[in-house]
């Protein structure tokens, strides 16, 4: 594959979460058996419930949640650490910066440090 031999960065997009069945999990499975890659999620749905309600936007900690059935009303809220949603932003969030690692020397410096990023 042309992008692999000169490491061209990919971008993807999983849509349709707000279908029924709908799984990010069984998707990135599914990316990673038949592309034989690593994906790396920056956003991940607010629930594992199968209505899509909003999401979580992990570098920026923030919570985007849904006010209508179509998304076009929505509140912007920060995960600080007494949010519900932060346990669950936090351990994807880990897993982000620890792939990123891998690829920063400075940001695995800090990783490894302890140093919040």
């Amino acid at each position: 594959m042309q992008a692999n031999k000169f490491r061209i960065p990919r971008l993807g997009f999983i849509n349709k979460l707000d279908r029924p069945g709908s799984s990010v999990q069984l998707t990135v499975e599914s990316i990673k058996r038949r592309l034989k890659v690593e994906p790396l999620l920056v956003n991940i749905p607010s629930s594992d419930s199968t209505m899509l309600k909003g999401i979580i936007d992990l570098p920026s900690m923030s919570h985007f949640e849904y006010l209508d059935e179509k998304g076009k009303l929505v509140n912007i809220e920060s995960i600080d650490p007494d949010h519900s949603l932060y346990e669950r932003a936090m351990h994807y969030r880990a897993t982000l910066i620890e792939s990123l690692a891998n690829y920063s020397e400075p940001l695995a410096d800090l990783y490894l440090s302890g140093t919040p990023v």
